[in-house]
C-alpha cells in the first residue's frame, strides 16, 4: 500500500508521504502532496484493497458453495454472462447507455451480463423443494454454453469497423 502512494507521475519519499497523509487528515489541502495523497493516491489504493478483499470473499465463497477448491465464476455462468454483456455493449455501439464514457459503458456491460447469468442459473437451479448444487453446476454449465455462443453469433454478425 505504501509503494502505491509513492509511486505515480510525482515521486514522493516516505517523509512526504506521512507529511502528505497528516496534512490530508488535518484539512489543510494546501500543500501539493496532501493534494496528490489525499484526493489522487489514497482513494485509489484504498479502493483496490476493498476490491481485492471482496474478489477473495467472492472466490472463497463460489468454492465453499460447490464444496471445490477449484471452483471458479465461470462454473455458475459468471464469465461468460459479463463477456456476453460487454460484447453487446460493444457492437452495439454504446448507445444503451448515452452518458457513460466507453470503458464506463462497457464495464457496466458486463456487469449487468454476468449479475443477468446468475439469475437465470439461480432460477433454472430452484425448485419447489430448493435449490440444488449439482442442479445449479449444470445450469452454469448450460448458460456458459449458451452466453458463449451468443457471444460467438456478435462476433459473427458484427461490423469490421
Amino acid at each position: 500500500m505504501l509503494l502505491g502512494l509513492a509511486c505515480g507521475a510525482v515521486s514522493l519519499g516516505p517523509a512526504e508521504i506521512v507529511a502528505g497523509l497528516q496534512a490530508s487528515f488535518a484539512g489543510d489541502a494546501a500543500e501539493q502532496s496532501a493534494l496528490i495523497i489525499g484526493q489522487i493516491r489514497l482513494p485509489r489504493v484504498l479502493l483496490a484493497a476493498l476490491m481485492g478483499a471482496i474478489l477473495g470473499m467472492s472466490g472463497a465463497a463460489t468454492q465453499g458453495l460447490f464444496r471445490n477448491p477449484l471452483a471458479d465464476p465461470s462454473l455458475i455462468g459468471v464469465t461468460a454472462g459479463a463477456s456476453l454483456g460487454a460484447a453487446l455493449v460493444i457492437v452495439l455501439g454504446g448507445g444503451l447507455l448515452q452518458g457513460y464514457s466507453a470503458l464506463s459503458a462497457v464495464s457496466v456491460g458486463a456487469f449487468a451480463g454476468g449479475a443477468l447469468a446468475v439469475v437465470f442459473v439461480y432460477r433454472l437451479a430452484t425448485s419447489s423443494s430448493g435449490t440444488s448444487v449439482a442442479t445449479m453446476l449444470l445450469a452454469g454449465i448450460a448458460i456458459t454454453a449458451l452466453a458463449g455462443a451468443l457471444g460467438s453469433l456478435l462476433e459473427f454478425r458484427a461490423d469490421n469497423d
